[in-house]
């Protein structure tokens, strides 16, 4: 089975599958220094971009401002009205939206449009100063797995427990879970995913703190048959077989 994972910019991607069409983190107009935005130029571009069109879901992680934009979500879903909104409480795009919506407050396993969701709550990574409600997910179609713990806090037992016993075909990673030390370790011994996708990344021409030397030195470390990758430009494509 063939996957496509097209990049808006940062950590927002349109996972194609199947068929399937789900939106993560896609839109967000703000960040801390060092990391890419979505500009309005690059959103126009990536609102006619084919990968992003009639999703199914679009799904927020939480509403940290480099992941979610009330306005650009409001856009989108004003577009497509049968498109599911899916995120925690704090994602509210506007009152006038007319969308179906699941709101997710604690650990919860559905299908929708014949997609099998577990989204899990987790511990934002960086302490009291980031806390917020905020969902990873595992996202299953025809029997392959996808991972995305979004910024959930790295290396938990918390994490391990809820992929024990799971085959993760592809894991979609905020950088730090490689480059970071000890990362490597707990990826591949406790997700050991078949294929990772790292992001969360500035374009090169925004890389003002080297993170992309950073990813590039882990990545050396490993092994080809670990089949890891970047996304870090907008309306890259990267198609992995899962």
């Amino acid at each position: 089975m063939d996957c496509k994972i097209t990049l808006s910019v940062n950590a927002g991607v349109s996972i194609q599958i199947e068929g399937k069409k789900i939106l993560v983190d896609a839109f967000f107009e703000a960040a801390d220094e060092g990391i890419s935005v979505m500009t309005q130029e690059l959103f126009h571009r990536v609102m006619e971009a084919p990968e992003f069109q009639n999703a199914n879901c679009l799904f927020f992680t939480h509403a940290h401002k480099d992941h979610y934009s009330a306005g650009m979500t409001k856009a989108y879903l004003e577009n497509y009205p049968e498109c599911l909104l899916i995120g925690p409480e704090t994602v509210s795009p506007d009152e006038t939206i007319r969308n179906p919506r699941v709101v997710l407050s604690e650990d919860v396993s559905m299908k929708i449009h014949g997609i099998d969701f577990d989204f899990f709550s987790l511990l934002h990574e960086g302490g009291p100063s980031k806390e917020t409600p905020h969902f990873g997910c595992m996202i299953s179609v025809g029997g392959k797995t996808i991972l995305m713990p979004g910024d959930g806090k790295l290396f938990t037992e918390e994490l391990a427990a809820k992929v024990k016993g799971r085959e993760i075909n592809l894991a979609i990673l905020d950088f730090p879970w490689l480059t970071a030390p000890g990362g490597i370790d707990y990826v591949y011994g406790k997700i050991n995913p078949s294929n990772v996708i790292l992001y969360h990344l500035p374009t090169p021409e925004d890389d003002k703190f080297r993170y992309l030397a950073a990813v590039d030195y882990a990545l050396a470390k490993l092994p080809e048959e670990k089949n890891a990758q970047i996304l870090c430009r907008p309306l890259q494509t990267i198609e992995v077989h899962l």
